[in-house]
């Protein structure tokens, strides 16, 4: 049996304090936010469900790296138990506000998308090389302050480019123009940034061992089979939404449900998570492939 690799725990515990400083800065804000009495955005009940899914996504995102007693799973339980306590206490009667079902299950959906996501970016086997150089790529990369306001960099350009560019389309075919649509924007373009970010930061750095990852990784079938796991999630959120809806209605003619409405709206954030997340899936089922010795998988 080779020796098990181990990542350099010093790094490990200077990235996930970082995640825990972040986590606060964050946690404080959404808090208040979502407990705010009688907060409105204005005609922002259609977008209520993407600012719910992308929201608490980064929220359990952010507790998976900051891995509470060590453990990512439990950063992810906490990230699904907080959606379920915020939506209930919102009840109360002082702050003027209610329980909604549909909001806690757009929490939930993004809660989901993030813990799939990093499950398969964290697929390596404990004790691998493969594990442990991802781990190190990643802590070295959230130990360094420099890391953290490149990405803020990056995601603020995504937020003006594509955020800008989703506005200036609105502007040109007519579509009203009001605050929720800006939320929107924002909000969708920080999740390409965040995502955009994230992969660049990684890409440059250096692996602290040689990678053993192989090389020769089957490319002319990972894409496709991206696209295809990424086209099953997508679908299943689809069937999810016409299961407690039914069928949208026909263009041209007005929402009769804001919730109906922002589960449609939110099926753009759902793609984007779920090609995502296709990627990585198809990117490890081809590292396997490769790395196998000859005659069966590894």
């Amino acid at each position: 049996m080779p020796a098990p690799h181990e990542p350099d725990q010093v790094m490990v515990a200077a990235s996930r304090r970082a995640w825990r400083i972040a986590l606060i800065a964050y946690l404080v804000p959404l808090s208040v936010a979502t407990h705010w009495p009688r907060l409105g955005f204005g005609q922002g009940g259609t977008i209520d469900k993407f600012i719910h899914f992308a929201g608490f996504g980064l929220l359990a995102w952010m507790w998976m790296h900051a891995a509470p007693l060590g453990r990512a799973w439990l950063g992810f339980a906490v990230g699904f138990a907080w959606v379920y306590l915020d939506e209930r206490t919102q009840a109360l009667e002082v702050l003027g506000r209610t329980f909604s079902f549909h909001d806690m299950l757009a929490g939930w959906i993004g809660v989901a998308m993030a813990g799939l996501v990093f499950a398969f970016r964290h697929a390596a086997p404990r004790g691998s090389a493969e594990r442990a150089e991802m781990l190190e790529r990643e802590a070295a990369l959230y130990a360094r302050g420099a890391s953290w306001r490149d990405a803020a960099v990056r995601v603020l350009l995504c937020v003006v480019a594509i955020g800008g560019g989703m506005i200036g389309s609105m502007r040109l075919s007519g579509v009203e123009v009001h605050v929720a649509s800006f939320i929107y924007a924002t909000g969708f373009a920080g999740l390409f940034g965040l995502i955009l970010a994230t992969a660049l930061g990684l890409r440059r750095m250096r692996a602290p061992r040689p990678s053993p990852r192989p090389h020769a990784a089957p490319a002319s079938w990972a894409w496709p089979l991206s696209l295809a796991l990424g086209a099953m999630l997508f679908l299943a959120y689809w069937g999810l939404v016409r299961a407690m809806f039914g069928s949208a209605p026909a263009e041209g003619t007005a929402f009769a449900d804001s919730d109906h409405e922002g589960f449609v709206i939110l099926e753009q954030g759902v793609a984007v998570m779920a090609v995502l997340a296709g990627i990585l899936i198809s990117d490890r089922v081809a590292w396997r492939r490769a790395a196998a010795p000859q005659g069966g998988m590894a």
